[in-house]
């Protein structure tokens, strides 16, 4: 079993940058990772007979000069391309890397936390 978790340290948004107003939660866009530790620190104490890997998509979204640019075709870790239409999408190019290399280990189930703390 594969359980994969997507953790955004920081989401800026990248060069197409988020409003002031809505970086203030970004943080919380590790939410499914930091979930996916706590489960992995479970789970020897339930002393179940599975498998278990936990796959973490790590990733920070600020400018930089290294930055994916909108219009720009990246090759996902299986191989197809993607073009990036807006650089806030890291999150989805994250997971589909991570997604892929969980599927190639050869995982016969996989568990995916995508979840984002909400601010009040």
């Amino acid at each position: 079993m594969a359980l994969v978790g997507k953790g955004l340290t920081f989401d800026s948004g990248g060069l197409n940058i988020k409003a002031s107003e809505n970086m203030r939660t970004m943080k919380g866009d590790k939410a499914g990772a930091c979930t996916l530790l706590g489960v992995m620190r479970t789970l020897p104490k339930l002393n179940l007979q599975i498998e278990v890997h936990a796959l973490i998509g790590a990733v920070e979204n600020m400018p930089s000069g290294s930055s994916y640019k909108p219009d720009d075709i990246i090759r996902a870790y299986n191989g197809k391309t993607i073009e990036i239409d807006n650089t806030d999408a890291e999150g989805r190019v994250t997971m589909a890397d991570i997604l892929s290399f969980a599927s190639g280990f050869g995982a016969r189930t996989i568990l995916e936390w995508l979840s984002k703390l909400q601010g009040p």
